[in-house]
């Protein structure tokens, strides 16, 4: 089965509305990517060391999060991790769901 593309934000969030659990979101969302802006393809004639990459790249994570002064340190930061020092809360994602079939797929994937 091919990829689907997402053309914006709201039908990701369709899709989130649409499962009750994380594992059939995830599964939901393994069928699909986000297609990113068409004014992005100008990245690829970009120097990736080039300071204009990066404000690009930065200006594209602020536009699909939603957040005019996106910051990847706090921004990326999982919901579980309050204190990021405090490692003994670290646990793995997809171990947390407890559903063997779901954590097969993911590890084949």
């Amino acid at each position: 089965m091919a990829l689907r593309p997402l053309i914006d934000l709201a039908e990701l969030d369709h899709i989130n509305e649409q499962f009750a659990t994380e594992p059939e979101r995830v599964r939901a969302l393994c069928d699909v990517y986000l297609a990113p802006p068409t004014h992005l393809n100008t990245l690829t004639e970009i120097d990736p060391f080039d300071p204009a990459y990066l404000v690009a790249v930065r200006s594209w994570l602020a536009e699909i999060t939603g957040r005019p002064d996106y910051a990847p340190a706090r921004d990326e930061l999982t919901p579980y991790l309050e204190d990021p020092s405090d490692d003994t809360k670290v646990v793995p994602s997809i171990y947390s769901f407890g559903d063997a079939a779901f954590i097969g797929d993911m590890l084949q994937s």
